[in-house]
């Protein structure tokens, strides 16, 4: 396990300049699913290595996007709510807890209910001041950055919306990852 963590965290520190939370999730089918959760070590290759339609990086904008879609830090109100901190758990922890998984059948219901969603209302959704209270990560840049942040956030609900729906399609899973880069 310490190896699967060093290899990761070596992985996106290059990619990185900057320490920093990141969320990243891989979409897979049922048989995929079930190698990666006996093979740790294929989970992390899996979950680094995959690029391209099946793959999704929020970095840093996964804490605010929850918060625009759930008004909350940590739980999830809502089916749309489910598409960041949604899932199952499984296999050993990998930084902030284990991977989690989201059914076929509730990735379905999640891009259904994201996609009903418009940038407008989650724009009204958006408050720098209650989102630092609530220190939603990353805490300091909301009331900073302002209008900057908001549209970091809303590209990054935009991918978020396209990685559902088009694992929704292909009748796929994701799992995904929180990691700490120091």
């Amino acid at each position: 396990m310490k190896r699967l963590l060093a290899s990761m965290a070596l992985l996106f520190a290059i990619s990185s300049a900057h320490a920093s939370m990141i969320w990243r999730a891989v979409a897979v089918d049922s048989a995929q699913l079930d190698g990666l959760t006996k093979n740790e070590e294929l989970l992390a290759r899996t979950l680094l290595a995959t690029k391209g339609d099946q793959a999704i990086n929020l970095d840093k904008a996964w804490h605010g996007i929850h918060f625009l879609l759930n008004g909350t830090a940590w739980k999830v109100t809502s089916t749309a709510g489910q598409a960041v901190l949604g899932g199952r758990e499984f296999g050993a922890d990998m930084g902030y807890g284990p991977p989690r998984v989201v059914s076929k059948e509730d990735v379905v219901k999640v891009a259904k209910a994201l996609s009903m969603i418009t940038s407008k209302e989650l724009s009204a959704r958006y408050s720098p001041k209650i989102m630092e209270e609530e220190d939603i990560y990353p805490s300091s840049t909301w009331q900073q950055e302002g209008p900057q942040a908001l549209k970091f956030l809303l590209d990054g609900y935009a991918e978020l919306l396209a990685f559902y729906q088009r694992a929704a399609k292909n009748g796929s899973m994701p799992f995904r990852v929180e990691f700490d880069i120091r």
